[in-house]
């Protein structure tokens, strides 16, 4: 039985405008993502202002399409428009974020992060049933490549020149050789421009996400180096010797289902 209360009407307008604005990003963010996936992004700031025809010529896609995206990606703030030309154009503050993947602001990605996460959401009554979540990879394999994206810039540009020469010492041993492992190596970037340049060191990357590894494969093979595997720790643990010289993992630990036995194990394979 439904118990009627008394409710103040302006809270409840102000409340069905916070849901909204909720419902609308969501929206939104579905919409931003074929921006992205499509290159529209960077194809207008090659190109912009541009109207929709123009776009239309230089994609190949359906102007009335694109007509309805470029108006909508100006009214959430993504393109600015010119009224006059009925042209559309991004400021060089937006392209720095939607379209340059090696600038530390680039966050384009996570409109693909989010747009992976819609087909594991059937699957999701049940996991509050039983307390049993799902694999990363069965969030599908946009998951993997958002992050990819999302994460890109640190590990090509700060890991190496950066953050390594400032841990004591292990700069040196990774020049003269050392065994090395990343822990939730995802697509591989961060172990491959380590292996990269620490050429007398061996590498391997560990991660149990099909999609991340199968990233990581093609990443490794437009490399060109071979220091360095990828594995799934599921059949092929890390070693519990204590032989490694030096164990890394980025942004993973507290994504994991069992951080403490992670820890451990790592703990197990570095050298006294």
């Amino acid at each position: 039985m439904i118990v009627r209360r008394e409710v103040d009407r302006k809270k409840v307008e102000q409340f069905v405008k916070h849901a909204s604005d909720q419902v609308a990003a969501g929206f939104n963010c579905s919409v931003s993502y074929l921006g992205d996936q499509l290159g529209l992004y960077k194809i207008i700031d090659k190109e912009g202002p541009v109207t929709s025809e123009q776009l239309a010529v230089s994609t190949g896609l359906h102007e009335r399409w694109l007509r309805e995206w470029l108006r909508h990606q100006a009214c959430v703030g993504h393109l600015e428009y010119q009224t006059d030309s009925d042209a559309f154009y991004l400021t060089p503050e937006a392209a720095v974020v939607l379209c340059d993947d090696d600038n530390p602001m680039f966050f384009a990605s996570g409109f693909a992060a989010i747009a992976s996460t819609h087909a594991s959401l059937p699957k999701m009554p049940d996991v509050f049933r039983t307390g049993l979540g799902l694999s990363y990879d069965e969030h599908g394999e946009g998951c993997a490549c958002g992050i990819e994206r999302l994460n890109n810039y640190f590990p090509r540009n700060e890991l190496v020149p950066n953050l390594i020469p400032q841990l004591d010492g292990i700069e040196e041993i990774l020049r003269q050789g050392a065994k090395v492992a990343d822990v939730g190596c995802g697509s591989g970037i961060a172990v491959i421009e380590m292996a990269k340049a620490f050429p007398n060191s061996s590498f391997v990357g560990y991660d149990n996400s099909k999609h991340a590894l199968e990233r990581a494969s093609h990443n490794l093979v437009e490399s060109d180096i071979h220091n360095l595997s990828f594995v799934d720790p599921t059949h092929f643990p890390l070693p519990n010797d204590h032989s490694m010289d030096f164990i890394t993992t980025f942004d993973v630990i507290h994504d994991t289902p069992y951080p403490a036995e992670m820890i451990e194990a790592i703990y197990g394979s570095l050298k006294p």
